[in-house]
């Protein structure tokens, strides 16, 4: 609730990755040695393998400078890939 006592609503679209879509998207855009780890809720580290415990991953990939992604349409296209976490109210 917000300070001015008005119940307010948003209205959102969650979506949430699988490892095979993140290792695609990141091959996509031209990224090389991609791993994708484990990681707690808030707690990333390159030390956790990835389990069906985990709720959040970590991606690290690296991209040569000259690399150019497969698909040109993509270019101009920028992907941000947010993974949310539930609150404790089960948002």
């Amino acid at each position: 609730m917000q300070p001015d006592s008005v119940r307010h609503a948003l209205e959102y679209y969650e979506r949430y990755y699988m490892r095979y879509e993140i290792l695609w998207l990141l091959k996509t855009l031209g990224y090389e040695k991609i791993d994708i780890l484990g990681a707690k809720p808030g707690a990333f580290s390159r030390e956790d393998k990835l389990t069906t415990e985990d709720f959040e991953m970590l991606a690290i990939a690296e991209k040569q400078m000259n690399a150019r992604p497969r698909y040109s349409s993509m270019e101009k296209s920028p992907i941000s890939i947010i993974v949310p976490t539930p609150t404790e109210e089960g948002n």
